[in-house]
């Protein structure tokens, strides 16, 4: 583990090392940071870009060679590297109190792009317009033609394509795992998913 000092900042990541790989769609980020004098850390980024990726407030003890840091804080969070590019690189930063971040790795990796097993016999479309546009009266005209199908237009708005999408992405990197008991209200939505675990 390289440990980095930036303005202050000192720190470094635990994970992943370079090599690392792994067989889902996410992966995790472990490391420890210790801020200068007179500050203190509020949270930890990941961006992909100016795009937040994920963010977590401090919420491991610190490891690595940070034990003996004075106000070293450690993290760990999990990222969805369905959401990224097939050969993606990412910043990691420590969020300070103030607000301002300070960079403190840079992880560089590659994700296989999604398989379809067969060749597509449908070609959907999804349409997708503010409300009041006309959308009903839009998907109507369509499924008149001969070799459209839609979808009940007048009837129902389906998000089939949304659904599915959102499945994926919530799917390839559960944090469920990650909180083994679950100690707050059933009730929550996506408990299940582990919202609010790391």
């Amino acid at each position: 583990m390289e440990i980095r000092e930036d303005g202050g900042l000192r720190g470094g990541l635990l994970g992943p090392a370079p090599g690392d790989g792994a067989e889902v769609f996410s992966f995790n980020v472990r490391g420890w940071a210790a801020a200068p004098a007179g500050e203190e850390i509020a949270a930890f980024r990941v961006l992909d870009g100016e795009r937040v990726c994920a963010e977590v407030a401090p919420n491991r003890p610190a490891g690595g060679g940070g034990e003996g840091a004075a106000g070293a804080r450690g993290f760990e969070l999990l990222v969805r590297a369905i959401e990224l590019a097939p050969e993606f690189s990412v910043e990691v930063a420590a969020v300070l109190g103030d607000g301002s971040s300070r960079p403190l790795a840079t992880v560089a990796g590659s994700r296989e792009r999604l398989a379809v097993p067969r060749q597509a016999e449908l070609d959907p479309a999804m349409i997708t317009t503010i409300g009041r546009s006309g959308s009903k009266w839009l998907a109507r005209l369509l499924s008149c033609h001969p070799e459209v199908l839609a979808f009940q237009p007048l009837v129902f708005e389906p998000r089939v394509a949304t659904y599915w999408m959102t499945a994926l992405r919530e799917l390839s990197a559960p944090k469920s795992y990650l909180r083994q008991l679950h100690t707050e209200r059933w009730d929550e939505p996506r408990w299940f998913l582990g919202d609010g675990a790391v």
